[in-house]
């Protein structure tokens, strides 16, 4: 299970305790707050990538950033639309000009089973995570 859907679960389950522990105490919800809330965040799914480990296969080790002994993980944030399609995506990190460089030929080759929200496809942004690591 990736962080990001655990991030996403963990906050249903935050979520659904406020309210129960409202509900419980007789004590009003805050502003803002339905108990359909909890139902509309339950029934939304994040976007899931179908060949990240393809696309992560097509990319190489940038060789300036191997000679050096550079190593790190880069943070992509992806915009997914509708159909499942990478439609932008923005760098999380500032110092990684050579893993940008290596990902950016092949990132627009990602593809994902759509969010769903209430059973409906929808835009959502998701992030995804590239590791570079040298092996000996």
């Amino acid at each position: 299970m990736n962080n990001c859907f655990k991030i996403f679960l963990a906050s249903v389950f935050l979520l659904a305790s406020a309210f129960s522990a409202f509900s419980a105490g007789g004590a009003p919800l805050p502003s803002g707050f339905s108990p359909d809330s909890v139902h509309t965040l339950a029934s939304t799914t994040l976007p899931k990538p179908k060949n990240l480990a393809q696309v992560k296969s097509l990319i190489h080790y940038p060789e300036t950033a191997r000679d050096h002994g550079i190593q790190g993980e880069l943070p992509v944030r992806v915009l997914i639309d509708k159909k499942g399609r990478l439609i932008s995506h923005e760098y999380l990190s500032e110092n990684a000009r050579f893993f940008r460089e290596a990902i950016d030929p092949h990132i627009h080759k990602l593809r994902f089973e759509s969010a769903t929200f209430q059973g409906k496809p929808m835009n959502a942004w998701v992030t995804i995570w590239f590791e570079f690591k040298l092996t000996e």
